[in-house]
């Protein structure tokens, strides 16, 4: 055995009111994927190993041995340092890229200052990168792809940097790209329309969920990849005193553009996805149809990102819209959330985050509630995993190392529910 996990059993009855048969199947499933863990640190790929890193941390007071911890942690340092000098990550993307490696050492830094100079030569990677591709964001291409998004685009670095702005480079940079991103969202004129400047032209993958006229451009709502992930950032730059000329305005347009193309089933708020620029212009019908409450592109998710910018910006008004609809979604039942899977992006894990942080927020039991039904279902779902076997067979569902979509995702989820506490995803995921 890795882990001693008195304590998360402990905490597993006193907070979900698990029966003793179900804590002790949990626990070996926990055991079992560390186990796992410690034999895929050598054959990694690039966004695995980051994510093995961000589980030993997670579950650093676990260990029954720190030399084990620290030797696994050293392997996998040494593993992206290598991958680092390889040059094999995106410049700044916060999944896959510098901005991810840069969160999972931060996290690990506050539990191992050793790392410091590590982190800070990442960081001045980092700002490289971020410096190279904003002097390059004049270029017309740039203008109309979706490069403000937080998951690949510029929103997801700005909530890294905004952690460090007490360093005058990061606060730079900073300002450069909330700079940047104002001129990227500034509203444009197609064919006589004024259009919110970030409409987009979507990928061939993308098209092939999205109707025909798509191709001429799609707005995109969504938390995961839409404009949720720059209304937030932006607030929270605004909160942290970067104030330059539109800001305000730019904030308070995103928030008007979300409440003309929310509509209601049952009283219960939502959002299409992405939508093409003819059924923003009233000219193709939007299907007002329930969604899925999932943290990507549902209404939970943008209301999330509603609420803290908000809370940025001290608008009572949003502030209070936000939380009211939240709290009629908390009480609903869960089976009306259309989510099947445990994972993070479209499941119970990303439902029960956001619960369980409109919880800390509001203390309100309504949110608690419906996060401890959503963990509940997290639990079942491990008991019932066999990890190998799905991999073995290619009948992979959920991935074994990836926070969106897998199961180190769904652990960090559980254990960051039992404690209480926080994990660098929260921010990552902009859900904090």
């Amino acid at each position: 055995m890795i882990l001693e996990l008195s304590e998360i059993t402990q905490k597993l009855s006193a907070k979900i009111d698990l029966n003793e048969e179900k804590i002790e199947k949990f626990t070996k499933k926990l055991q079992d994927f560390f186990d796992i863990l410690e034999n895929r640190i050598e054959i990694a790929d690039k966004t695995e190993i980051l994510e093995i890193l961000s589980m030993l941390t997670t579950f650093k007071e676990n260990f029954i041995s720190k030399s084990k911890w620290e030797a696994l942690v050293l392997r996998s340092l040494e593993i992206i340092r290598q991958n680092l000098h390889d040059s094999i990550y995106h410049p700044f993307s916060t999944y896959s890229g510098i901005g991810h490696v840069a969160f999972i050492l931060n996290q690990l830094y506050e539990k191992n200052p050793n790392i410091k100079r590590f982190l800070y030569s990442v960081n001045e990677l980092l700002s490289a990168n971020l410096q190279r591709y904003l002097r390059d964001s004049q270029i017309p291409e740039l203008s109309t792809i979706n490069n403000f998004e937080f998951i690949y685009g510029l929103s997801g670095a700005l909530r890294y940097t905004l952690d460090f702005d007490d360093d005058e480079n990061m606060h730079s940079i900073s300002s450069q790209i909330v700079e940047v991103l104002l001129k990227r969202l500034h509203p444009k004129s197609i064919d006589g329309h004024i259009i919110p400047g970030w409409y987009y032209y979507p990928s061939p993958i993308e098209l092939e969920s999205l109707n025909e006229s798509a191709k001429n451009g799609v707005l995109n709502y969504g938390l995961s990849h839409g404009i949720a992930g720059p209304l937030m950032t932006l607030s929270l730059a605004y909160n942290k005193g970067i104030c330059i000329a539109g800001l305000k305005e730019s904030i308070d347009n995103i928030f008007i553009e979300y409440y003309k193309a929310s509509y209601r089933v049952d009283d219960v708020i939502h959002w299409a996805g992405s939508i093409s620029i003819n059924q923003y212009l009233g000219q193709e019908k939007i299907d007002t149809i329930p969604r899925r409450m999932s943290w990507c592109y549902g209404s939970i998710g943008i209301l999330r990102a509603m609420y803290l910018a908000s809370i940025y910006m001290s608008n009572e008004e949003n502030r209070f819209f936000a939380v009211n609809e939240l709290v009629k979604i908390a009480k609903m039942e869960p089976n009306d959330y259309q989510l099947s899977m445990p994972i993070i992006c479209h499941g119970f894990a990303g439902t029960a985050s956001i619960m369980a942080e409109m919880y800390i927020d509001t203390e309100n039991d309504v949110f608690q509630n419906m996060a401890k039904k959503q963990i509940i279902k997290c639990v079942d779902y491990i008991i019932g995993a066999d990890y190998l076997y799905e991999e073995e067979n290619s009948k992979r569902k959920v991935e074994l190392f990836c926070y969106l979509e897998g199961y180190s995702g769904i652990l960090q989820t559980i254990q960051s529910f039992l404690k209480c506490g926080d994990n660098v995803h929260k921010k990552r995921i902009i859900i904090i």
